[in-house]
């Protein structure tokens, strides 16, 4: 019979789930620490991708075993970036998942679109938000007003200004990470 290795073998003993001990117990322990400090003597305390030295995080780009993992299987980043590797990974997850979708039909740029919850959760920047670009395209101020996504739902406007609404927010996601050059 095949032995676990040590980390699955402490799990086990811990009686907590695989993430709750990740979260409680292996990132908490000597072994995690030793790791990151040694990476930032690597490559110092600064993302990778931008350069930014506020809200460093370090991000396993590969899991073999816990224990048997390397500086080299790491990766520092900001806050931002990090979250845009997890974000990217869900969606290409989400997308191996769901069947293909018969296209839309394509809208003249003075047709009226009706404002659904959906509509404006995919037109969100990359950190889940929408800029005073997208807000100024409805007609909002910035910083909104408390509700202001709630009265948009419902709203009827043309197709055109939609467009201009998702692609005010797609240029904020292009600037903040491209994972093809990153490789993150």
């Amino acid at each position: 019979m095949k032995k676990l290795p040590r980390y699955k073998q402490e799990i086990q003993l811990s009686g907590l789930s695989q993430k709750e001990w990740y979260c409680e117990v292996y990132l908490n322990s000597q072994h995690w620490s030793d790791l990151k400090l040694s990476k930032f003597a690597q490559v110092g305390r600064k993302c990778e991708v931008c350069g930014d030295d506020r809200q460093i995080e370090v991000h396993h780009e590969r899991y073999r075993h816990l224990y048997d993992v390397t500086p080299a299987d790491l990766k520092v980043l900001c806050h931002t970036h990090h979250e845009a590797i997890h974000t990217k990974r869900l969606a290409s997850i989400k997308k191996k998942k769901t069947k293909k979708k018969r296209s839309k039909p394509v809208r003249k740029p003075n047709e009226q679109v009706v404002l659904t919850a959906k509509l404006l959760h995919d037109a969100a920047t990359l950190g889940h938000g929408f800029n005073a670009k997208q807000l100024h395209v409805m007609g909002l101020g910035w910083p909104p007003k408390k509700g202001w996504l709630k009265n948009l739902v419902g709203k009827s406007i043309k197709t055109s200004q939609y467009a201009k609404f998702i692609n005010a927010g797609k240029k904020q996601k292009s600037n903040q990470l491209d994972p093809a050059k990153t490789r993150c």
